[in-house]
């Protein structure tokens, strides 16, 4: 056993975030001591608000029991106060240079700061004064400090941050307590699909980045593409690439997808994979079906995220004529994923590409289509185009209106008779596989 204690961090339920598990099951079996801390949406009032629940992959488990994200009542309360002026620069300027000069302890940088040098640029809109400041606010940064120091109480070496959020709310309590940090950015934060969101809530959300960044010992992200971004954006050096593939071992033959969904020998499926949510092609997708023949279907693997369930339904109900060629089939384990979508004629990823995040996007559901050998159709993301080409994977579209998304279809199935070439997608597997990505997260871990 390594002396080296990890603790692997991220403020949504630990249990379910496959990146989160598959990067603290690498290390365990590396010898690392991992100890995973997630997050409670729902507070247990019978619960303290940090505890130990059960283990998780042979690991400990805490979970922080707050009802909130931590740092949502700083964006909402941005959102309500106009850009920073000119006159607020001397007071960005002190918070800056105190981030970084290391504090001797919490209190001292408390009584500094008044609120934690990452968020405090956050929160410099016009007009406030430093008392409605400290009284807003105060509340907050207890919350923050509480976490942190629980989370601190762990006694770890290196904390791993999965996501904006968690990551700045420990950034600047492990910068002052010597803790080793690792930033695994698993999109492109300040281009992030969020339809709700104000212009103030994302030059927020991009602030909080550029200020929490800097003390970051190693930055991580899922593509190439954001990781150059990142270098560029921030001026710091290139972030490691370790893009959220699955393993080989998750690889098991299936009977055809069509034949298991009980239709003929002549039918096709069209899968998508992953969360049903706006801005992933997915009312095009079923618009599509009235151009298409009628052997062609689509199946869906994955659930309607909340925001998006009345309108999935009402656009299932739309297209009640075509429910026939429609098929939900659920959530399935993360590790039965690839099993599941195996024997699938053609693999959806032409999402809308709405924001910088998806144009730079290398999603998940790229990586197990071509695991279960099922040719992807997808839209012009930069890596997914890249490889696409490279490893001969599928195919690309740009105009995604249904009737050409139609076309795009038929000839794909045209095409991909029997899903993708032997060699490339070998070379493909080999060389994307988690097995032998993830040797980039161990390397990260032996310079730490």
């Amino acid at each position: 056993m390594r002396d080296t204690k990890v603790v692997q961090f991220v403020l949504e339920d630990v249990r379910t975030d496959a990146r989160v598990r598959k990067s603290a099951r690498k290390l365990r079996d590396s010898g690392y001591d991992v100890t995973y801390v997630g997050f409670h949406k729902k507070p247990n009032p019978k619960k303290s608000r940090f505890y130990r629940g059960e283990d998780l992959d042979d690991c400990p488990c805490y979970f922080i029991n707050d009802g909130r994200r931590i740092y949502e009542p700083i964006i909402d309360f941005l959102n309500q106060q106009n850009p920073i002026r000119k006159q607020d620069e001397k007071i960005k300027s002190s918070i800056m240079r105190a981030l970084s000069e290391p504090a001797n302890s919490l209190k001292e940088r408390f009584q500094t700061l008044a609120l934690s040098p990452a968020y405090a640029l956050c929160l410099l809109g016009r007009g406030i004064q430093m008392d409605a400041y400290l009284d807003q606010f105060w509340g907050f940064q207890s919350r923050a400090a509480r976490v942190s120091q629980d989370i601190l109480s762990l006694g770890p070496d290196v904390i791993h941050a999965h996501d904006l959020d968690a990551y700045a709310l420990i950034a600047p309590f492990a910068h002052s307590g010597n803790v080793k940090l690792i930033y695994d950015s698993h999109e492109l934060e300040t281009g992030r699909n969020a339809p709700r969101w104000t212009t103030e809530k994302h030059a927020a959300h991009a602030a909080l980045e550029k200020a929490s960044i800097p003390l970051a010992d190693r930055v991580i992200s899922v593509g190439p593409a954001i990781c150059e971004i990142l270098s560029d954006r921030y001026e710091i050096p290139l972030p490691t690439m370790v893009p959220n593939s699955p393993p080989k071992k998750n690889i098991r033959t299936n009977h055809r997808l069509a034949k298991r969904l009980g239709l003929a020998r002549s039918e096709r499926v069209v899968l998508y994979l992953g969360g049903i949510m706006p801005n992933r092609g997915i009312e095009e997708l079923i618009q599509s079906l009235s151009h298409l023949p009628e052997h062609v279907h689509v199946a869906f693997i994955g659930y309607p995220v909340s925001v998006y369930e009345s309108k999935f339904q009402a656009l299932l109900d739309e297209y009640s004529a075509y429910s026939h060629r429609i098929h939900l089939l659920g959530r399935k384990p993360y590790d039965d994923v690839i099993f599941e979508a195996y024997g699938a004629d053609l693999g959806f990823n032409a999402i809308n590409l709405t924001c910088e995040s998806y144009k730079n996007a290398l999603p998940n559901k790229f990586f197990e289509y071509v695991f279960a050998n099922v040719p992807v159709l997808s839209t012009k993301q930069k890596d997914v185009a890249d490889l696409t080409q490279e490893y001969e994977l599928g195919g690309i579209i740009e105009d995604t209106s249904p009737q050409k998304l139609a076309q795009a279809i038929e000839m794909m199935l045209e095409t991909y008779p029997e899903g993708i070439s032997r060699d490339p997608r070998q070379r493909f597997i080999d060389e994307y596989c988690w097995e032998n990505q993830s040797k980039k997260l161990l390397d990260i871990y032996e310079q730490l």
